[in-house]
């Protein structure tokens, strides 16, 4: 996570991943993490501060065309915006 702007649970972001672009919900912060120690800060938690990488799940208001990064590097990487303000930067590691 990028911003000073905390990414909560439960609030409305944009996810740009390729050419597609939808909105979609923060459904779950399962873990916080210290991305220089890689240690994990909470389980199950509520926000995410600057600096700082989690494991996220997101729910998408249409379809949207994703693979895992390990198949497919060019559909398993996105980033969040704002209001045309970059957030956030991130891999897809699962798919439901």
């Amino acid at each position: 996570w990028m911003s000073d702007k905390p990414l909560k649970k439960g609030v409305g972001i944009i996810l740009r991943c390729a050419t597609q672009e939808v909105k979609c919900l923060v459904e779950k912060i399962s873990r916080r993490i210290n991305s220089s120690t890689l240690a994990v800060l909470e389980e199950e938690a509520l926000e995410l501060r600057s600096n700082e990488a989690a494991v996220v799940t997101l729910k998408s208001e249409k379809p949207v065309v994703l693979e895992r990064f390990d198949f497919i590097k060019e559909l398993g990487r996105f980033v969040i915006e704002d209001h045309h303000v970059l957030q956030g930067v991130g891999i897809i590691t699962g798919l439901k």
